[in-house]
């Protein structure tokens, strides 16, 4: 997994917008039984952190992508657990 700590990637004003609307983009496709979990939206939010570093720059596939990632692996236990 993405360790933003790890990271040194600094994001403009302008993407950090963008990555907030992919965020609320994606947040807002997943089924409400889904969205209780702290844990849910910190995943989902680091897959997109990753992707943008990554050099990822649009909003809809950044959203599109991080979703998938995130339902791929949602229920399995952290690394760790």
């Amino acid at each position: 997994m993405y360790n933003l700590e790890d990271n040194c990637t600094a994001f403009d004003p302008e993407t950090l917008r963008m990555l907030s609307a992919a965020f609320d983009e994606a947040w807002n496709a997943i089924p409400n039984h889904l969205r209780y979990p702290d844990r849910l939206r910190l995943m989902l939010a680091t897959q997109i952190f990753e992707l943008a570093a990554r050099g990822e720059q649009r909003c809809e596939h950044l959203s599109c992508e991080a979703l998938k990632r995130v339902l791929a692996g949602y229920g399995r236990p952290a690394i760790g657990d």
